[in-house]
């Protein structure tokens, strides 16, 4: 998913947290990412990852490393 793709909600909290929790890199708008969100409460948090890095810890997963 690119930035444009996104709807003005999720630009917005991405630009408040832009750290990819697996490589603790920032993510800029001309990366390739993905999200999760989900409820915490009556508020919906956001959890935005590189797409490479998903990827990446997905072949991790699937060697038995993780």
């Amino acid at each position: 998913m690119n930035y444009s793709e996104l709807s003005d909600i999720a630009k917005r909290r991405l630009k408040q947290n832009n750290i990819c929790p697996i490589c603790q890199k920032e993510i800029t708008m001309y990366n390739n990412i993905h999200y999760i969100k989900y409820k915490v409460g009556r508020s919906m948090e956001y959890n935005f990852f590189h797409t490479d890095c998903l990827i990446g810890a997905r072949s991790m997963v699937n060697k038995g490393r993780v």
